[in-house]
């Protein structure tokens, strides 16, 4: 599951909608929802998002919650092209590790990448 997948899934059950009435207010066929929900599908474009942000009635708040986990669920993450060879090496490092890793090592590392990155 992505964080797209399961933040749409938590909106819809959040509304007490069942898979196939929410896919036919959004106008989607249940079997797509459910890919998209399952991980299995990518999140769709952004304008997409604001269409059934408005068919469901998500708030401003929603939205953009919504819009955030879409970034945080591609498929293939791409370095820049700028990466340094020392930067690569992390970011392959902390993709292995990260079944391994504990919940305050989760912590320390998106403190340290809120104090000092970019989103």
């Amino acid at each position: 599951m992505t964080p797209f997948g399961a933040t749409l899934r938590y909106m819809r059950e959040e509304r007490g909608l069942s898979q196939t009435k929410f896919a036919n207010i959004i106008h989607l066929h249940a079997r797509v929802l459910s890919a998209i929900e399952t991980g299995r599908r990518q999140p769709p474009a952004p304008e997409v998002i604001r269409q059934w942000a408005q068919l469901i009635g998500l708030s401003d708040v929603e939205l953009k919650r919504l819009e955030e986990a879409a970034q945080d669920s591609p498929y293939v993450i791409r370095l820049p092209k700028t990466t340094s060879p020392r930067a690569l090496v992390l970011a392959h490092r902390v993709v292995r590790a990260l079944e391994y890793l504990q919940q305050d090592q989760f912590s320390a590392i998106q403190q340290v990448l809120e104090q000092g990155g970019k989103p």
